[in-house]
């Protein structure tokens, strides 16, 4: 009776926007060495780690939670772009002994608290709580809740959802402080895009962002809307949850600007420290 009342508490959100994709073969570890922002060496059976594929020129294309599971490695995906990341990795595998296959029968969840063990840390910021990839043989009790209230505590947190908020190809990684989200190893070998993400790193020059946004008054803005400081451009928004929202906005403009209001199209917003 006990255990069938924990089960009917069960609170946790369906990330219908990501998927999962299966690389398996003798090279598999090789393979997504060469191509991820973090170590493949990080991954155990007990722990995701989070990872991005650059541009050559060090832009964000894709991120993915990568864990170990029966000889291969599950990528969880932003969904919209599984399938060019498919034809991605086909061109980068060249003669290496890899198999990829997306599983379109597994879920994604996330939830505050550790529901089962299939449930593990998020690693990006332990308050955004566990994820888990499940397969169509396990099924969980109850609903899931409003993803708006998984998505209000990310953006709490600063950190950007890759579909919702960004556009694959536009930011650079250190811009949204993905390397403060353990998204990249400074210490492991070449990447696609290694070179930009590690001289910015060690010059200390970012000149942009991400910075939670409110809107006071006015209508909800769309991404990528300007955001101006009287006639001045100081950065643009990303996505929104009603009123509450994420923007790359230039620090030096934003930090001798705190305690004033910013404009999005026809909107007044403020910046939340």
């Amino acid at each position: 009776m006990y255990l069938r009342l924990r089960q009917q508490l069960m609170e946790y959100f369906l990330l219908e926007n990501r998927e999962v994709i299966a690389i398996s073969g003798t090279d598999r570890g090789k393979f997504l060495q060469g191509i991820i922002s973090n170590d493949i060496g990080k991954i155990n059976l007990d722990s995701y780690i989070y990872a991005l594929m650059l541009t050559p020129q060090g832009k964000l294309l894709y991120d993915f939670f990568i864990i170990e599971r029966d000889n291969s490695y599950l990528l969880d995906c932003p969904k919209p772009f599984v399938e060019e990341i498919v034809k991605k990795f086909n061109v980068y595998k060249l003669r290496s002994d890899i198999s990829i296959d997306r599983l379109t029968d597994h879920k994604i969840f996330a939830s505050f608290s550790k529901l089962n063990n299939l449930f593990l840390p998020d690693p990006r910021n332990a308050e955004l709580g566990f994820r888990a990839i499940i397969d169509p043989s396990i099924s969980l009790i109850g609903a899931p809740l409003d993803i708006r209230k998984y998505d209000l505590k990310r953006m709490e947190l600063l950190i950007p959802d890759m579909v919702s908020d960004l556009e694959s190809g536009t930011y650079f990684p250190l811009e949204l402080h993905l390397d403060e989200l353990n998204a990249i190893d400074y210490k492991k070998g070449c990447y696609v895009g290694q070179e930009v993400t590690a001289r910015t790193h060690y010059r200390g020059v970012v000149r942009k962002n991400i910075y939670r946004i409110e809107v006071i008054d006015g209508e909800q803005l769309e991404p990528k809307t300007n955001i101006y400081l009287g006639e001045k451009k100081v950065g643009q928004t990303l996505g929104f949850v009603g009123s509450q929202g994420l923007g790359l906005l230039r620090t030096e403009e934003i930090e001798t600007a705190k305690d004033l209001l910013f404009t999005a199209h026809q909107s007044y917003i403020r910046i939340i420290f």
